[in-house]
């Protein structure tokens, strides 16, 4: 059987129309609320706000009872996080951000707050009584190495295996008890009750980070909350200087780079790539955007030289030359590429206040357990090699991982949950796909090299190919940041359903406006929709962020139209027909209608199908199993600049299917 789907939306030869962008209870896109501009924009400008918001969602609070807790600015707009609180002490999860631009104008506010007023706990069951009290609890539990909590925070630091290069030993992860911090905060329960509790900061040495627990009056100990707020640190490193650095590489696909000379060992063969890195090695190997981190594994022992005379170096003692140049040129090459990612962020994108201190980067065998990660808590991205060295010169671990490092600077709060990971999961496959897409050769999947070189990972991800859609209920069923969930049909892997319509909006503007401004235009973006975004923000909520931003950006609303499209073919904004598997979208010109149809039946057969819209002339073709066919309709008599419903009839065999469709007819 020929499966179809139609998508909505429609394309057009001629002017783009704005459409209404749809806001939901707890997410709006006002155009008529503006403050006075001071000389900068922060809590007063946001405050003077608070009262139009809270009038127009309907709301029970006043604005005296928000608490102003936190700031992001993006580029050209400022993102103001408001708390409720009780008693000056702020109550979790209960949050109205502003979304402000540089002209005063609140484009998008979030509003997530009860509309009831919990009743206060008695403080009865009360096992902590202080914010002082719970601090040296936590001393106490932290000096006991046989604490479970103690052996679970040291068990993340053990997993990076840091290197003392004075003994060549493992450095001695530790917490500081003496640095903890805290304040007080409020939980609401289930029977709609505030419970307090104490947020804890337990700062940690080796590596230098922080941990962040809440404490639950009423419990004998604390628990770990999903946050990153050491990556959030506000502190600027100094840029040590640099010098250019000439090395040698294999590119982005070691076995496309060097073609008949490659073999499975190709680290043993000379690097035919000659690039150049901004380095210092004085105390540790850095660059302007990063710092590179000595494991047992991957350390930088190479003396101040060239490359080149690293590289013969080597070859001086035959029993290790080969794990030599593997491990010079797999830090070189992880370095080169990590530092692009943030450098691109920081410097071509305008985000470099969102980095005033750079993150770390470490290597690992699989001896470290698990695979690569961002660890927020430390700021670090760790790459492991996964049981097979070729995978340290796949780019796209790298850049993912990296991806995070930007994902969490972006958010207006540390917090965290399942839907937002996931999220966070699909920006990164995104980011990363923005500088793989460079190679005219990649396949489309993350793990283009590693794949083939290793045998397919768990991360070899297509991002190019649209497979899955978003469907209602999702977030529900979300309950970890990979695996995938299953959907009403079948399998739905949500790092790609988001990364995907966004890498093609991408290419999509790049066609329009060439690489480097379509890259640039679709990175502000996507970017800017994620900066301030709250977390507990849906997929359809950040897929109407993401038509609002693309109007601020582009005026002209061709990008909108291009998100649009993208966006609804993955149902991420709703379509109004149900598809049963994939065609590419309509361009409705004046007087006739493109469409483009493809046969997606495993049967080695053609079909015949008879397509028309009302009233016009019907198109019989054949489709072969997988074929794509583009053909011309005849349209309907359109009146310029209103839109009109009409019925697409699909006839295959002696079925018959109709497809409700949108015309917007050009000016």
């Amino acid at each position: 059987m020929l499966k179809l789907n139609m998508s909505v939306l429609f394309l057009f030869a001629g002017s783009v129309h704005a459409m209404p962008v749809q806001e939901t209870d707890a997410m709006a896109f006002p155009k008529d609320i503006s403050c006075n501009i001071g000389s900068s924009i922060g809590e007063t400008e946001g405050r003077s706000l608070l009262p139009d918001v809270l009038a127009r969602v309907g709301s029970i609070w006043q604005p005296g009872d928000f608490q102003f807790i936190a700031q992001v600015d993006g580029v050209g707009s400022h993102h103001l996080v408001f708390n409720l609180h009780h008693n000056n002490i702020p109550v979790e999860k209960q949050e109205l951000i502003l979304s402000i631009d540089n002209n005063c104008q609140l484009f998008r506010y979030q509003y997530r707050v009860v509309d009831y007023k919990p009743k206060e706990d008695a403080g009865n069951n009360s096992k902590i009584k202080s914010i002082d009290e719970a601090i040296t609890s936590l001393k106490t539990i932290v000096a006991n190495p046989d604490e479970p909590l103690t052996r679970s925070i040291q068990a993340q630091a053990n997993r990076l295996r840091l290197l003392n290069k004075a003994d060549h030993s493992q450095l001695p992860a530790s917490y500081v008890a003496d640095e903890i911090t805290g304040s007080p905060l409020y939980r609401i329960s289930s029977n709609k009750v505030l419970i307090l509790g104490y947020q804890l900061n337990l700062p940690s040495r080796n590596p230098d980070g922080l941990l962040e627990l809440w404490w639950n009056s009423q419990r004998s100990s604390p628990s770990a909350l999903p946050r990153f707020p050491y990556a959030k640190r506000s502190d600027k490193q100094s840029i040590p200087a640099l010098s250019p650095w000439q090395w040698q590489g294999y590119g982005q696909h070691p076995q496309r780079t060097l073609g008949t000379d490659y073999v499975v060992n190709f680290w043993e063969v000379w690097p035919p790539i000659s690039q150049s890195l901004s380095i210092n090695t004085a105390d540790k190997l850095q660059t302007a955007n990063l710092v590179f981190l000595d494991s047992l594994d991957f350390s930088w022992d190479f003396e101040d030289r060239t490359f080149a005379e690293l590289w013969n170096n080597s070859d001086s003692d035959a029993d290790s030359a080969a794990e030599k140049k593997r491990k010079l040129t797999s830090i070189l090459t992880n370095v080169a590429y990590a530092d692009k990612g943030i450098g691109y962020a920081a410097n071509t994108l305008g985000y470099g206040h969102l980095l005033p201190s750079k993150p770390n980067l470490v290597l690992s065998t699989t001896a470290s357990g698990g695979s690569s990660i961002y660890k927020p808590a430390f700021d670090i991205i760790q790459i492991v090699d996964n049981s097979c060295n070729a995978s340290l010169y796949d780019p796209g671990a790298t850049l993912h991982e990296q991806g995070h490092s930007v994902f969490v600077r972006l958010l207006g709060l540390s917090r965290s949950n399942p839907v937002n990971t996931a999220m966070n999961e699909g920006f990164a496959d995104y980011w990363a796909a923005g500088f793989l897409r460079q190679d005219p050769k990649w396949n489309g999947s993350l793990s283009d090299f590693r794949s083939g070189a290793c045998g397919k990972t768990s991360a070899d991800r297509q991002l190019r190919t649209q497979l899955y859609d978003y469907f209602d209920g999702m977030e529900a069923k979300i309950s970890s940041s990979h695996g995938g969930i299953t959907g009403p049909e079948g399998k739905v892997f949500f790092e790609p359903m988001l990364a995907q319509p966004l890498l093609a909006a991408m290419e999509d503007l790049i066609k329009l406006h060439g690489e480097e401004k379509g890259r640039k235009l679709a990175d502000h973006i996507v970017l800017e929709t994620f900066a301030g975004l709250s977390v507990d923000a849906s997929y359809r909520e950040l897929s109407l962020a993401l038509l609002v931003n693309a109007r601020r950006f582009d005026p002209s609303l061709k990008a909108e139209a291009i998100y649009r499209l993208r966006l609804t073919n993955s149902n991420l904004l709703p379509r109004q027909v149900e598809p049963e598997s994939r065609v590419a979208i309509a361009t409705i010109m004046p007087a006739e209608t493109s469409v483009t149809l493809v046969n997606h039946d495993s049967a080695n057969k053609a079909e015949r199908v008879t397509v028309a819209l009302p009233n016009q002339v019907e198109q019989n073709i054949e489709l072969a199993a997988s074929e794509k066919r583009a053909l011309t309709l005849p349209s309907p008599q359109l009146t310029c600049g209103e839109v009109s419903s009409h019925r697409l009839r699909f006839v295959i065999g002696k079925t018959i299917s109709w497809y409700k469709i949108r015309l917007i007819p050009s000016h």
